[in-house]
């Protein structure tokens, strides 16, 4: 005997439904504020957002201290990312202004898409260097506060 798509299953007709909470979310306490892009040429402006240092009432100096020896690894870090990024960046260029001058001359349906994905990784490239030097922002802003609050308790 067939039985119907739509029929309830005998063992899972006796069982109480489940329900899911989640848990609440963290208090956050941000403050916003918006620097130029690094692009600059676009003139586009991208959103930062501070680290909560705000809501920690009482950091003691090692906590600093630690913090800042941690923020400033990460930056040296990302700088060299960065670094390596403007190198790609580069690269990636030149490659797409050979492709472009490949189609200009070649005109053919695969030299048209060989330069839009020539242009499409500069397009990526450019985004994420955007995005590195956001991040370096970020975490020098994070240490000029830390160094703020040091020069205060301290």
């Amino acid at each position: 005997m067939a039985k119907l798509a739509d029929a309830e299953d005998s063992k899972s007709s006796g069982r109480k439904a489940l329900r899911v909470r989640f848990p609440p979310r963290a208090h956050r306490h941000f403050a916003d504020f918006s620097y130029p892009s690094a692009a600059g040429a676009r003139g586009t402006y991208r959103s930062v957002r501070r680290t909560g240092l705000r809501r920690l009432p009482g950091l003691a100096r090692p906590l600093i201290e630690r913090r800042l020896s941690e923020i400033g690894e990460r930056l040296r870090r990302l700088r060299a990312d960065v670094a390596v990024t403007e190198e790609q960046l580069a690269h990636l260029s030149g490659e797409a202004d050979d492709a472009r001058v490949r189609h200009l001359v070649s005109e053919t349906p695969l030299s048209e898409r060989e330069r839009r994905d020539a242009e499409g990784q500069v397009t990526a490239m450019a985004r994420h260097r955007e995005d590195l030097l956001a991040e370096v922002l970020r975490l020098e802003i994070t240490q000029d506060e830390l160094l703020d609050r040091m020069t205060v308790e301290g």
